[in-house]
């Protein structure tokens, strides 16, 4: 169940092209059974959010499309029409895309090793009007945690050429240890990806 009896939501950025890692992060197997997707909507699931967004490319919902792929009826895939923008356009989308306003996290498809564990320490530290980022050694990760005001503000922004870190300036917000160096994570290659995982990427697509 997710903290303090607050609702939150969860948007889930996957509508990058993908073009160094040369096919869609999304797909990539976390394990022998669960793809990077899979595996983070079910840490939100188990977490608790009421709403996960997942903003995709075109050829994104394409594929998921193909292969008959279905999720869980609060999963929401939202086509981001203009992949080639900056991610605060990615985000904006998906904020805009849920039914309520609520504390909402952040979480990019190439880090899949948010866990639940992570989310609940950065619940417990959101105030109001702030939000929360996840640190190792004062170096700061993924997911990122919004307040409701923030998501708010966020969406009636008139411009969505700004840089998200640029956009979150104008907030105070918690820095919470984590004690995981995983949040750095960012799987952009195959190489990134062997780091991490021992399968080639090749056996690796559905």
């Amino acid at each position: 169940m997710s903290e303090k009896n607050e609702k939150y939501n969860a948007v889930i950025l996957a509508a990058g092209l993908s073009e160094r890692m040369g096919t869609p992060k999304f797909m990539l197997n976390f394990d022998d059974t669960r793809t990077f997707l899979d595996k983070i909507i079910e840490t939100f699931l188990d977490f608790g959010c009421d709403q996960i967004v997942v903003t995709m490319n075109s050829s994104g919902i394409k594929f998921i499309e193909e292969k008959n792929i279905s999720y869980p009826e609060i999963v929401k895939i939202v086509l981001n029409p203009n992949p080639e923008f900056e991610r605060f356009y990615s985000i904006k989308t998906g904020l805009k895309s849920l039914s309520k306003q609520q504390n909402t996290f952040i979480q990019n498809i190439d880090n899949p090793f948010v866990n639940k564990k992570i989310l609940r320490i950065l619940s417990k530290s959101l105030v109001q009007n702030n939000y929360c980022v996840p640190v190792h050694e004062d170096k700061g990760g993924h997911p990122v945690l919004l307040s409701k005001n923030i998501v708010i503000n966020l969406i009636t922004e008139k411009s969505h050429k700004i840089n998200f870190r640029e956009f979150l300036k104008s907030y105070s917000n918690n820095k919470v240890e984590t004690g995981d160096k995983r949040i750095f994570a960012n799987i952009n290659t195959e190489e990134e990806y062997k780091s991490y995982f021992k399968n080639p990427i090749k056996e690796l697509l559905l």
